[in-house]
Parts: C-alpha cells; sequence; structure tokens
C-alpha cells in the first residue's frame, strides 16, 4: 500500500483480505486511501438463512430471499439475493428494513424480504488459565501439563517465540509423555523450516492432525510445536467428528502479538472449516509486554484483549505523524509532474535540473511552503495550482480525476530510442520523427501528466 498515488488514481479498486488489522489500520487507509473495509460473512451463512427465527434485530446479519424494494414498487433491488448484509434501521409503520452491506449506503427492504442468519460460524473457545504465570520454566511447565492432558482427545498446536524455544519444548514433551512420544514415532513434531528440504513443512502440517496410534486398544493425538511462522495461513485439516466433540483442535499461544492481524492469523489455526475450536493463552508474567498490559489492564478486560488495545494505541501513536510525511509526497508528485513536461520539452537548464535533485533528496526535512518556494524560484516559468483541498469528511465514492494534459511514451520501431510527445487517447496518434535515426514512432504508453503551463 506503499503507492498512494498509484492506488487513486483508480475510480475502484476491491480487494480480500483474511485479515483486516487494527482500528488505527483501518481508519488511516480510510482517511488516506478513501479505502472503507467491511466484514465478509462466513461461507456457510450465505449458503442457507433461518426463515423460522424471529425477527432480525438491528445490528445482526441478515440474508435477503427477495430483492422486492419499497411497498410502492420503486426500486427493485435487483441482483441482491443472496446477499449478507447487516440490519441497521427498522420502520415499523411501513414495515421496511435499512440494510447495510458494507459501504456506509444501505437499502431498504420489506420486512418480509429478509431473515435472520444462522450463527452457523463457532467462534472458538477459550480455555485460558485467567493469569499469567511467573518466569519462563513455569509457563513451559504449564505448556506442557495442558498439552499433555488433551492430546488424547484432540490435536495441539503450540506456538512458541523462537525456534530455540519450540526444541526445548518439543523435548520436553517427549520426555514427559514418554516413548509413544518419542521422536521416531512423530508423536511431537517440530514444525520448522527445513531449507534443504522445504516440502517437508507442509507435510508436517498435514500429518499433525492425524490420530497417532498408542496400541492396540488405544490412541491419541499428535503435538505440534512451531513458531509464528507455523501460525499462519496453514491449514491444520481436521476431518475427525471426535475431535469436535471434544471442543476441536487445541491452539496454545506462549506470547501474544500486538498487532490484530497476526492474532486473527494465530487464531484462525483453530476452529476452521465450520469445526469447533478451541485456544489458550499461557503468559510470562516476566515478560515486558505482559508487564505493561497488566498495568494498564481495564476492570474486566481479558488480558490479550489489553495487549492488543495497547498495540493499536502503539500503532495510531506510530501513524499519527505520516499524514504529514503524506502531504509532501502528494506536493512531490505533483511537482515531479511538472518538472518531468519541461524537462522533456527541453525547457530546463542544467541549474534547474540540479536544484530538482536536491529538492528530491531533502524534501522530507522541509515543510509545504518551503517546498513549493524552492520550486518557483527554481523554475519561475512554472505555474503550481494549489491542491485539492481535502475532505473533512470521508464518504464513500470513487475518487474524479482531475482533467490532465497528457503525454505519448513513443518507442523507435527500428532503433529503441524514446521519447515524449503531448497527446491524449481522444486524437490521432502523433507522427514524430526519431531524435537518433528518423524513423516515424510508435506509441508505446499512455503517460498522464497534472495540467501545466508548460
Amino acid at each position: 500500500l506503499c503507492r498512494l498515488q498509484c492506488f487513486r488514481t483508480y475510480a475502484c479498486i476491491f480487494g480480500l483480505t483474511g485479515s483486516l488489522g487494527q482500528e488505527s489500520e483501518k481508519q488511516y487507509l480510510l482517511d488516506y486511501y478513501d479505502a472503507v473495509t467491511f466484514n465478509v460473512p462466513f461461507f456457510l451463512d450465505t449458503c442457507r438463512s433461518d426463515e423460522e427465527a424471529p425477527s432480525p434485530h438491528e445490528g445482526e446479519l441478515v440474508i435477503i430471499n427477495d430483492e422486492q424494494g419499497d411497498a410502492e414498487g420503486r426500486s427493485s433491488r435487483k441482483g441482491t439475493k443472496g446477499s449478507i448484509g447487516m440490519l441497521v434501521e427498522r420502520n415499523p409503520k411501513q414495515k421496511m428494513c435499512r440494510v447495510d452491506f458494507g459501504d456506509e449506503k444501505g437499502l431498504w427492504y420489506q420486512e418480509g424480504c429478509i431473515a435472520k442468519c444462522p450463527s452457523s460460524k463457532r467462534a472458538p473457545a477459550d480455555i485460558s488459565i485467567a493469569e499469567p504465570v511467573k518466569g519462563w520454566e513455569v509457563q513451559e511447565q504449564s505448556v506442557i501439563e495442558l498439552a499433555a492432558r488433551k492430546c488424547s482427545e484432540v490435536p495441539v498446536l503450540v506456538l512458541a517465540r523462537s525456534s530455540n524455544a519450540v526444541q526445548r519444548l518439543a523435548g520436553r514433551l517427549r520426555e514427559h509423555l514418554g516413548e509413544c512420544y518419542g521422536g521416531d514415532t512423530r508423536g511431537v513434531i517440530e514444525l520448522l523450516q527445513n531449507p534443504r528440504n522445504p516440502q517437508e513443512f507442509v507435510q508436517l502440517v498435514e500429518l499433525s492432525t492425524e490420530p497417532l496410534p498408542l496400541g492396540e486398544a488405544q490412541s491419541g493425538w499428535r503435538i505440534t510445536v512451531t513458531t509464528a511462522e507455523g501460525g499462519r495461513g496453514h491449514d491444520y485439516r481436521v476431518v475427525d467428528p471426535s475431535i469436535d466433540d471434544n471442543g476441536g483442535l487445541l491452539l496454545i499461544l506462549t506470547w501474544m502479538p500486538w498487532s490484530e492481524r497476526e492474532w486473527i492469523q494465530f487464531i484462525g489455526r483453530t476452529g476452521r472449516q465450520d469445526h469447533a475450536g478451541q485456544y489458550a493463552t499461557i503468559l510470562d508474567a516476566e515478560d515486558e509486554k505482559v508487564q505493561a498490559a497488566v498495568s494498564q489492564r481495564k476492570p474486566s478486560e481479558k488480558l490479550p484483549d489489553t495487549i492488543l488495545r495497547l498495540g493499536d494505541e502503539d500503532t495510531a501513536g506510530k501513524l499519527k505523524g505520516v499524514g504529514t510525511d503524506i502531504a509532501k509526497a502528494k506536493l512531490m508528485h505533483r511537482l515531479t509532474s511538472h518538472y518531468w513536461t519541461a524537462h522533456k520539452s527541453d525547457k530546463t537548464s542544467k541549474n534547474q535540473d540540479w536544484v530538482w535533485k536536491k529538492l528530491c533528496a531533502e524534501y522530507m526535512g522541509l515543510s509545504l511552503d518551503a517546498i513549493t518556494k524552492t520550486f518557483t524560484d527554481a523554475l519561475p516559468e512554472i505555474t503550481v495550482e494549489p491542491p485539492e483541498p481535502e475532505k473533512t469528511e470521508k464518504v464513500y465514492a470513487p475518487t474524479q480525476s482531475a482533467p490532465l494534459k497528457s503525454m505519448a511514451e513513443l518507442t523507435c520501431s527500428k532503433c529503441g530510442h524514446i521519447s515524449f510527445a503531448h497527446w491524449t487517447p481522444d486524437k490521432p496518434v502523433p507522427r514524430v520523427d526519431c531524435e537518433k535515426c528518423g524513423t516515424r514512432t510508435l506509441v508505446s504508453a499512455f503517460v498522464p501528466v497534472y495540467s501545466s503551463s508548460i
């Protein structure tokens, strides 16, 4: 997302991600990229509706069963049948409901056209111990005891901070569980990348949820110990119904990320494909971030929620000063188009070229006024138009492009030399002789340049 100006040249861009991030990050994307975010419903919720359930309340997800609009038939809402949205407003007198589909606009439907979505997706259950434990040794012992107790019922996935911690925990687990979980049986899996055999990582992920035979009349489940790498994007597939009956795959976290995006990735390793899931956070009370969270914890707030809140506040502080930097970058983008147009038309001197190069190297240390003054003093023949005022209130709408003068990038079909000529797509292709060999050039690219006096 660093190419801000590139993103803003499009009327609309639609993208999907598994984790939208923290509130501060969403606000940043809204402020500077005009990016509206919304949650896509779970797949199974789009396949069925609970038509016999009580009428949905405001704030609940609903599915559109009929495309009929308002009572007078002024709007048919064609194409919205089967869509999932949130009920945001009711009009009891007219028996109408307004449904928001994530664009902050909302459409009105008759009450009979919507039905409450079933809560088919079950959030993973939190079975964490109440408070952090003292010291990493006590923490690891707590992890071992919980994993050993649960591995007879469900597969266990443990996230450790480092590869050294993975190896240490795996060794202690084998020692605790005995011969049946020894290294040869892969009862305890060390899930780390092997540069010599990259495919091994994928194979171990698939093996991690398979049952482990312990004897003729007994079986258990494997314990996988990995780093954050194993907690992102990998599919720990559960197929045995008995795992759901016992609460689902157990995820044990030995540390908490400050990023909500990473937290969502971790939690997403359990409770997949509409299966049950459970997780436990076992934290070290001597960890600096944990100590900071304990001291700033709000009443009735869970410690992981406190850590995520502090992480969001920290991110907001870092992003707070970005607005000025982005304003400078936008100004330099405009000035670049002015300079480039003049330079390609051979209307700049060596001294002006030098001033421009120096400005590009030093603009971050200058104010907006100082940047503009430096440019206009060096190139007084160019009229720099003031930037369009920023919107005070962000409303989702396609960005309107400013009027542009444009140039065509022309590549010689004979020698490959590149030259430029003023041109817009609504006019005939320019006929320009190559500066080197005299051959007629061909249009290879359309280069938009902001309006200037050149």
